[in-house]
């Protein structure tokens, strides 16, 4: 797996400054939603709504003899996080003087 970025979310969005430390120690973008302390909530209200709608498909399409459920793909959790629109977010880019710092430190103590 390769990270081409981070999302912060939880106690430490508190102080947004932390956003450019954990940019540089990753080497990373790392991006703070608008209210993003609430990230777990959030993320629990994403996964209701799907299951939501999943159940509501279901009911839709069911029939009387099948009374299974339509199997969930990997497409189409996918397809569903695309529709979610987020709210504005702040993005903090690694600076690169930085970065090389807490990269040399932490070869130092490896």
């Amino acid at each position: 797996v390769v990270m081409t970025e981070i999302i912060l979310s939880g106690g430490l969005t508190k102080t947004p400054e932390m956003g450019q430390v954990v940019a540089d120690v990753f080497g990373l973008p790392v991006r703070l939603l608008q209210g993003a302390e609430e990230g777990c909530s959030w993320g629990a209200a994403v996964l209701a709504k799907y299951r939501w709608l999943r159940l509501q498909q279901q009911k839709n399409t069911q029939d009387a003899q099948c009374q299974d459920e339509t199997p969930m793909t990997d497409n189409d959790w996918l397809d569903f996080l695309r529709s979610i629109t987020t709210p504005p977010m702040q993005t903090f880019k690694p600076n690169p003087q930085d970065s090389a710092l807490y990269r040399a430190s932490y070869l130092r103590y490896q």
